[in-house]
């Protein structure tokens, strides 16, 4: 199975408006880690929706939209957006597979370029711990993303 078909295989099994919200969540909170957004965490967050568009269940027009409210929540007010991210984040991470499937998306934003990789990741770290999902497992297989 091609990587592609793996994450087809987890994204049909979560296709829901709050799996959506809680992809969307963790990659603000990761891309936004650092105070701002770069060029290179936006294009890697167009990416992410562009990989999603592939998938008839998810709506990616609606991935968008919540990526950009939660993109201008966060630089309106992290210390209140952030609280409220993590927990949409965390509710819709109710079984291990779900949380890894959103954190393998999110991973995608630690280390675009112009982001400061040490703040992204660290975010990323958190968020694994969160939902208790090694980082080294969430990071593996959509590394093809990021190119």
């Amino acid at each position: 199975m091609n990587l592609l078909d793996k994450l087809r295989s987890e994204i049909e099994r979560y296709r829901s408006k709050r799996f959506v919200k809680a992809v969307a969540a963790a990659c603000a909170l990761v891309a936004f880690a650092d105070g701002g957004l770069s060029g290179g965490e936006r294009g890697r967050l167009d990416a992410i929706i562009r990989h999603l568009n592939r998938f008839p269940e998810i709506d990616a027009r609606k991935a968008e939209q919540y990526l950009r409210e939660y993109m201008a929540a966060l630089g309106a007010d992290w210390a209140t957006a952030s609280v409220i991210l993590e927990r949409k984040m965390v509710r819709e991470c109710t079984s291990w597979k779900k949380a890894r499937t959103v954190l393998r998306l999110a991973h995608n934003v630690v280390g675009a370029p112009g982001g400061e990789i040490a703040k992204t990741a660290r975010e990323f770290e958190r968020l694994c711990a969160l939902v208790r999902v090694a980082p080294d497992v969430a990071r593996r297989p959509l590394d093809a993303l990021s190119a």
